[in-house]
Formats: C-alpha cells, sequence, structure tokens
C-alpha cells in the first residue's frame, strides 16, 4: 500500500531538508522534530557557539538570577505567548525562581491601547523588570515588532536576554546581539512551537 504523504494528507507542507517520500505524514512529521532539534543553532551575543555550551550558559544565567533573587519576565505572541505561560510557571515551580510572563489581558490590552501593540511589552519591561533580572522572548518568525521592542528595553535597563525564534535564520531577532540565542530551522508553526518546547523543557528540567 502507498504510504506518501500525499496520499494520507495532500496538506502537508513541510517539504525541508529532511523530507522522505514513502513516509506516513505524521512519521515523517516526528523525523522532521527529531532533525530539527539536532539542528539547532545558537548564538552567545551574536556569535555561533555549541548548542550545548548555550544550555550550560542558560543554566548558569538562570542559577544567578535565583541567587540574586532576581525575575526571569517572559513574553511572546500567539502560541509563543501560550509557550511563556506554560514555562514561566514550570520555572516558578520546579526552581522556585520569580516568574512571570505578561499575559495579563487588561494589562496587554491597556498597554497597547495606549502606546501600540509593538510597544506593550517594551512598556511593561520599562514598568516590571529592574537591572539584573532576565527576559526570555520567543518569537516563531523573529520579526514581530514588539518582541524587537522589548529587548531594546530590556537592554536599556541591563537585563539579560534569551531568545527563541525560527523561519530564516538571518531573522532581526536571532541577528540580535542577545546574551542567548536559540534558533530552530523551520517554518512550520507546529514543528517550530514543539521544538521551542522541547528545548525550554530540556533547559528547565535539567537545571
Amino acid at each position: 500500500m502507498d504510504l506518501t504523504p500525499e496520499l494520507f494528507n495532500p496538506g502537508y507542507a513541510e517539504r525541508g531538508p529532511f523530507y522522505t517520500p514513502g513516509k506516513h505524514p505524521v512519521t515523517q512529521w516526528i523525523y522532521d522534530l527529531n532533525k530539527i532539534l539536532i539542528s539547532t543553532q545558537s548564538k552567545a551575543f551574536g556569535q555561533i557557539i555549541p548548542t550545548e555550551e548555550a544550555f550550560s550558559q542558560a543554566h548558569t544565567m538562570i542559577r544567578e538570577i535565583k541567587n540574586q533573587d532576581g525575575s526571569i519576565w517572559w513574553v511572546g505572541n500567539g502560541g509563543s505567548c501560550s509557550l511563556c505561560s506554560h514555562f514561566s510557571q514550570d520555572l516558578a515551580n520546579k526552581q522556585k525562581i520569580k516568574s512571570l510572563a505578561f499575559t495579563d489581558a487588561s494589562l496587554l490590552t491597556c498597554q497597547a491601547n495606549d502606546f501600540g501593540y509593538e510597544n506593550a511589552y517594551a512598556r511593561m519591561i520599562e514598568m516590571f523588570a529592574r537591572s539584573g533580572d532576565m527576559l526570555i522572548a520567543i518569537s516563531s518568525s523573529g520579526e514581530s515588532k514588539n518582541i524587537l521592542k522589548s529587548i531594546e528595553a530590556a537592554n536599556k535597563k541591563s537585563i539579560a536576554t534569551i531568545t527563541l525564534s525560527a523561519f530564516e535564520n538571518d531573522n532581526k531577532l536571532f541577528r540580535l546581539k542577545t546574551d542567548l540565542a536559540f534558533y530552530v530551522p523551520s517554518r512550520s508553526y507546529g514543528l517550530v512551537e514543539t521544538a521551542h518546547s522541547a528545548l525550554l523543557h530540556g533547559v528547565i528540567d535539567t537545571i
């Protein structure tokens, strides 16, 4: 029996470098996810570094925030915002660190209405974060203006920054000189969000 992706799901869109003719689309998706995770690229202050080194640096940064009684703030849009809510609480519960995502509907819509959505997260960083805190910013495209502006606001307050992005490896977020940056090579939202989730679980669960 022909088990090609076209037979089971004509809309299956991920025809990336890991595509293998004849695989069931779900098997192909899982295979792609594995390859994407293995192919994750990482930077420290704009310079490519081994991803395992980036993991170790992330552990060190989070431990320092905890030891200094600092806070970790999270920003993202859509599915990435959901990841922020999930992992901010994972980090708070498992590591006893002050960790919070900027997802309060009243606060977010107030800032967006008064100052424009692209400035909403930057405004909240200015109001709540302090020097020595950390910002974790997630954007699948790496091009979201409100996420990029949040990094600018963090830099002005000497706040450490970790980013996760995808799509093109020259996206604006991955090009910024943040403390750490993780990039997964996919343009599929499902694969990107699952890969980002796996990376975050890996870091948080192994501190």
